[in-house]
């Protein structure tokens, strides 16, 4: 297990004997203050770097806080969700925003870039929290991929693979769907 799933599990382990109420009653207590801490970050602080292996190189501290931990909560939403198969209460600001930002780094992405070469792909993600993005250098889209939003996610943060409908190139949509990978 990596050393991120096995602090996670740390957590899990720690608080698996506490109740619906008791876990709220922590986090009530808990998040303000960590939201706090976050914002109180020094500069110099916020700009040190940290080995982030998804990503192969080192990312700002400020990187993990503001964009990394909230999107690896929002996935726990998600498969919270999902595990007790409840719908996801979905927001276009909030969750379109988070879609938004997944792919902005999945743009700036080597390793999507490298896969897709000079060709352009049009993201579709349906839903709420979804739109259209186009990636690549080429001026027409080569391949248009559409999928869900949250399945979308699912699949930028290496869980799975989801259904998806391809128009175009079906070789270059599925190089660049192998590619769609950012950290959660």
């Amino acid at each position: 297990m990596s050393q991120l799933d096995a602090m996670n599990q740390i957590q899990v382990d720690d608080r698996a004997d506490r109740s619906p109420t008791e876990l709220l009653s922590e986090l009530r207590q808990a998040g303000p203050r960590a939201i706090a801490t976050r914002r109180r970050l020094p500069f110099p602080l916020r700009a040190l770097r940290v080995p982030l292996p998804p990503l192969g190189g080192w990312v700002p501290i400020g990187y993990l806080t503001d964009v990394i931990y909230p999107r690896d909560m929002w996935m726990h939403r998600l498969d919270i969700c999902r595990a007790a198969d409840r719908p996801m209460a979905l927001d276009s600001e909030h969750d379109g925003r988070m879609t938004a930002l997944v792919m902005r780094d999945l743009g700036q992405q080597r390793a999507w870039r490298a896969a897709c070469g000079s060709s352009a792909v049009v993201y579709h993600l349906t839903g709420v929290a979804g739109g259209s993005w186009r990636l690549g250098r080429g001026h027409q889209p080569d391949a248009e991929i559409t999928l869900d939003a949250p399945d979308f996610h699912l699949l930028a943060s290496g869980r799975r693979r989801v259904p998806v409908s391809v128009i175009g190139d079906p070789a270059l949509a599925e190089r660049a769907l192998a590619a769609t990978r950012v950290p959660y």
